[in-house]
């Protein structure tokens, strides 16, 4: 395959990148990029596009006069190719260091995962860093699908200072605004301000009141009614209160009572004067006179009936305390608590 495509003429129009070929066979020669050096006082016009075997898309307008022209078609080596591409990722990469967008990256994967980025829009950068030793950055050239430009190597310089981040005032808002978060601050020291709407304020709560019911043997509670609340009052007077809520049945009320305790140790009961006809208990109290006559108290320590108190001292004991004791000195043997009855004086 030869450098130069002579056949045929152009038709040219100034101001045009149409190029119209005459008796041409560019797509059948395989003509795929070059440039289109014309015959006349002119430029020369770079091919973008063939478009058919008669048709040219030209990079630049034709400068010179129109008409029919010879030509020559110097085609793309493989040198000029790579220059070309080249030339183009430089002056992509140096464009894209001003706009300070060609170390962004959108989205990362395999290269050939890059393939389902081809239709985003121009500046989308991929980075490769999977399957590769050192990772590449490619990024979209235009809108159009699968236009990539690089590969360009991407890396990290070193890590900066730490930023310091502080909490400034947080504003209650009303209900009906929306929350807000602003960010003030330079140099590494910033502060976060925050806007948080308060929450609408519901209606105070309702309260039971409750009264005591006898069922049985139980204690329960019932909804007398319901008090305290705003808005509608609700449902539920005249309900019990079961272990899991309010129940209808009383039956399911729960007693407010606790289980019944052990029976305690029996207490001290009054049973007034002593009777021979009154059946007596340990821990009865009754008023008898003792053997002088004097009034005195007993505890029953079994249970007796017409036992007298001052008669039975294994039925009753003497009540400490309640008349003055007559003691007997007489023996030193005789016990100090005993009240003995000595008749006269002639006794």
């Amino acid at each position: 395959m030869t450098s130069f495509y002579r056949t045929g003429t152009v038709t040219l129009e100034q101001g045009s990148t149409a190029v119209v070929g005459n008796g041409t066979g560019w797509m059948l020669a395989l003509i795929s990029g070059g440039n289109i050096l014309v015959e006349a006082i002119g430029n020369p016009l770079p091919i973008a596009t063939v478009d058919s075997d008669t048709a040219i898309t030209a990079e630049l307008a034709w400068m010179g006069a129109s008409g029919t022209y010879s030509y020559s078609i110097q085609r793309d080596t493989a040198y000029l190719k790579e220059l070309d591409a080249n030339s183009r990722n430089l002056s992509f990469m140096l464009s894209e260091l001003r706009a300070g967008t060609i170390f962004k990256y959108d989205a990362v994967g395999t290269l050939a995962g890059r393939a389902m980025h081809d239709a985003k829009p121009a500046r989308f950068g991929y980075l490769v860093i999977i399957g590769v030793e050192e990772p590449e950055f490619y990024v979209k050239a235009s809108d159009a699908a699968g236009d990539w430009a690089g590969p360009f190597n991407y890396g990290t310089g070193p890590v900066g200072p730490a930023p310091s981040l502080a909490i400034g005032t947080v504003q209650t808002l009303s209900p009906d605004q929306p929350a807000s978060v602003s960010l003030t601050g330079n140099n590494g020291a910033y502060q976060m301000t925050f806007a948080i709407p308060r929450g609408v304020q519901g209606y105070k709560g309702w309260v039971i009141e409750p009264e005591v019911v006898a069922h049985g043997s139980k204690q329960v509670l019932r909804v007398a009614d319901f008090i305290g609340g705003e808005g509608t009052k609700p449902a539920g007077t005249g309900l019990y209160v079961g272990l899991g809520g309010l129940v209808a049945d009383i039956n399911d009320a729960i007693d407010i009572r606790g289980d019944v305790g052990p029976q305690g140790i029996r207490g001290i009961t009054w049973r007034g004067a002593w009777s021979s006809l009154s059946e007596y208990v340990n821990g009865d109290l009754v008023t008898d006179d003792d053997a002088e006559a004097n009034p005195a108290t007993w505890i029953s320590s079994t249970t007796n009936t017409n036992s007298r108190p001052r008669d039975n001292p294994a039925d009753w004991q003497y009540f400490p305390g309640s008349v003055p004791r007559v003691q007997d000195y007489g023996l030193i043997t005789d016990a100090a608590d005993i009240t003995r009855d000595y008749g006269g004086l002639a006794a």
